[in-house]
């Protein structure tokens, strides 16, 4: 997942692990239709990886620019973290 996560984003992204099957992807431009393509390609790693593996891989993402925040980033991760659930919730919906 974490090479999908390099992959989708631009050489001067950065990609990080954070533990578990929790991973970031810091990036400066936040316009939107950047996170659109962004998440567009995040969902056509989801498929090559599903097709890989031969199972249904699924992944929520959550977005947040620091700037949301006024730059405090305890708060700038709890709020891309609380986007990515609702993604999460939003797809136990639908699906």
């Amino acid at each position: 997942m974490a090479i999908e996560l390099t992959r989708i984003g631009r050489p001067t992204d950065l990609t990080f692990r954070i533990g578990g099957d929790e991973f970031a992807l810091i990036f400066s431009q936040n316009a939107t239709p950047f996170i659109q393509s962004l998440m567009r390609r995040f969902e056509m790693a989801l498929q090559r990886i599903s097709k890989l593996l031969d199972f249904t891989v699924d992944a929520s993402i959550g977005f947040a620019a620091l700037s949301e925040t006024n730059g405090n980033t305890s708060q700038w991760v709890q709020l891309a973290d609380q986007r990515m659930y609702q993604d999460k919730k939003s797809k136990r919906i639908a699906g």
